[in-house]
């Protein structure tokens, strides 16, 4: 596996952007906050977005992003939320202050190299990072990858699910602590995802005719519907797990 920053290799922006938008829900894609701050963030952090490329295709097989922040190591002290680190990394870097912790915020995968150990080598080119850096800590917010085919289980019962060998029930946190990663709480704030009656309806291609919650595709939970007030959102709980790196 080759591996490439976004400063070195930056026209592959656009085959990742092909790939994430075959990776995740489409409401995941119409994200403000997100859309808002990604493209500042990989201007002034290339050299931590790295592209996974497969020396055999030439085809990117995954991304690994990244932003620096500045962590004292307490659970207090992890930022609310995803979208609070991308602001938090941002403002650090204007401030010019001491960054301690890697945060990875986006690890995604190409189907045509799913369940071939890109993932997980995602995670040691993160810790990579970290010692390159000189930084202590490397955090990441998880969204379960099996959490969607149960979204009516409450997120905290389903991330403490084991299989019958004890190890953890979903594939991406069971990567997490093969990797050496320990637990540190669920994010003070969930992800939320808005938008009208009309919005959802194109993002999901369901019609929506009367208000309740409905079962999404690839949703870890249920939107919330209201006609009434053409409005509709998601709101979707994130575990934070963390690496102490030996620099």
């Amino acid at each position: 596996m080759k591996i490439l920053s976004h400063a070195q290799k930056p026209e592959l922006l656009e085959h990742f952007e092909q790939m994430e938008s075959d990776a995740f829900p489409e409401f995941m894609l119409h994200d403000s906050i997100w859309n808002e701050h990604w493209p500042l963030v990989i201007a002034a952090f290339a050299d931590l977005q790295l592209y996974l490329v497969d020396e055999t295709t030439d085809e990117l097989a995954g991304v690994f992003n990244s932003v620096p922040v500045f962590w004292d190591g307490t659970t207090e002290g992890l930022p609310h939320s995803e979208h609070e680190v991308l602001a938090r990394s941002l403002r650090h870097r204007r401030e010019g202050r001491a960054v301690t912790t890697l945060c990875g915020i986006q690890v995604a995968v190409a189907d045509s190299h799913s369940g071939k150990g890109v993932a997980a080598r995602a995670l040691e080119e993160g810790n990579r990072l970290c010692r390159d850096h000189g930084l202590s800590h490397l955090i990441a917010p998880i969204r379960p990858t099996r959490k969607h085919l149960y979204p009516t289980i409450p997120f905290e019962e389903y991330i403490d699910w084991k299989r019958p060998d004890g190890t953890a029930f979903d594939p991406w946190i069971r990567a997490q602590i093969a990797g050496g990663a320990q637990r540190l709480g669920v994010c003070r704030e969930p992800m939320r995802f808005e938008g009208s009656v009309s919005d959802w309806e194109e993002w999901t291609g369901l019609e929506l005719p009367a208000s309740g919650r409905y079962v999404i595709d690839g949703a870890l939970d249920l939107l919330h519907v209201d006609v009434d007030a053409d409005r509709c959102w998601l709101e979707e709980p994130n575990v934070w797990y963390g690496y102490t790196v030996q620099t």
